[in-house]
């Protein structure tokens, strides 16, 4: 259960009637929202959530997990990348907190210094869910995608992007190689 006026409060959203639709249209939009978990030859799609309940007056919303989600979920202590929201509310863009991410659990190897994740352009297009018709250019990609989320990054996160490597694989790019600092380092 979430109050809608905390959630505003925290991601820097006015308090109007337009946050409660808003929220509301988020919600609906997460029942459709496919996940892949897919395990060797088994191939298993499950939505996110399994229950959406708006409380109106109330501002609350009422969420349920998908129960073949439980054992992930489940997981989840042991097995995560813990980071601050403050480190996330302004991004405009739902690529920028998934690169984040992608970035930030290699933090770790960095001991406080420059760290690295070399990604290949499939695991991009899966990681940000993207259609198969969606930027299958490359260039597109990098111009809607991956330049404009990692400018985010180095704007409003607690990482700074330090070189961006695009490898190639004969003409086409197959990998990016993203280096990284905390923003710490730089004081």
């Amino acid at each position: 259960t979430s109050n809608i006026s905390d959630l505003a409060e925290q991601f820097g959203m006015a308090k109007s009637q337009s946050v409660y639709s808003e929220i509301q249209e988020t919600c609906k939009s997460l029942l459709s929202r496919q996940l892949d978990i897919s395990q060797g030859n088994r191939r298993i799609f499950v939505n996110w959530l399994s229950y959406v309940e708006y409380l109106e007056g109330k501002g609350k919303v009422i969420i349920g997990f998908h129960e073949a989600l439980k054992p992930y979920l489940l997981q989840l202590k042991s097995h995560f990348t813990q980071y601050h929201i403050s480190a996330v509310t302004q991004f405009k863009s739902v690529y920028s907190i998934r690169f984040y991410e992608l970035i930030k659990m290699f933090e770790y190897k960095g001991s406080g210094g420059q760290f690295y994740r070399t990604l290949s352009i499939r695991e991009i297009r899966d990681f940000m869910q993207l259609e198969e018709n969606e930027y299958k250019l490359f260039a597109d990609l990098k111009k809607r995608v991956i330049e404009p989320a990692l400018k985010e990054m180095n704007e409003f996160s607690d990482i700074r992007i330090v070189y961006i490597d695009y490898i190639k694989s004969g003409r086409a790019v197959t990998e990016i190689k993203i280096t990284a600092e905390p923003k710490a380092q730089e004081k």
